[in-house]
């Protein structure tokens, strides 16, 4: 079947971890970043490639509250999104890629995670432009800088 050519059924209660917002830009995203304030925990906000100041620019971000689901944590950052001024929908709009990265956790022993995205969430990623990757993570760890949603975290939004 389709399913299990890409996953296997998750093994464990949650397979996310959380969810990144990388945009990718020939303009700085500081100003974005600013705009997005408390909603959002900057992860990098700065040239892609070192410190290379010719650009492109990358900004890493995600909610800063813990969601339980990635449909959750994907709404939450499209919520903020919609708040943005004129002056930040315009450096979206610009911007050279956007992209949901759902990380999730890869149970040990495992070869594969499962998780996947209500309808509603993706008519939201592609009216934004987006689009959505896949980073698995070994089970405790998360990615450098990162912080990996814990299923005890208390979570208002589900």
């Amino acid at each position: 079947s389709l399913l299990s050519t890409f996953a296997v059924k998750k093994s464990s209660p949650s397979s996310f971890a959380n969810v990144d917002l990388e945009v990718v830009s020939r303009s700085k995203l500081d100003g974005l970043a600013d705009e997005l304030g408390d909603s959002v925990f900057a992860l990098y906000c700065g040239p892609r490639n070192g410190p290379d100041t010719r650009g492109p620019y990358l900004l890493c971000l995600e909610s800063s509250r813990f969601h339980k689901t990635p449909d959750a944590a994907i709404l939450a950052l499209c919520k903020s999104l919609a708040k943005l001024s004129v002056c930040s929908q315009s450096l979206w709009a610009r911007a050279l890629s956007k992209t949901f990265d759902i990380g999730c956790k890869l149970p040990s022993q495992s070869r594969s995670s499962y998780c996947s995205l209500q309808f509603h969430t993706l008519q939201q990623i592609t009216e934004l432009g987006a689009t959505v990757a896949f980073t698995c993570y070994p089970e405790g760890e998360s990615e450098p800088g990162g912080r990996v949603n814990e299923d005890s975290a208390s979570d208002s939004s589900s």
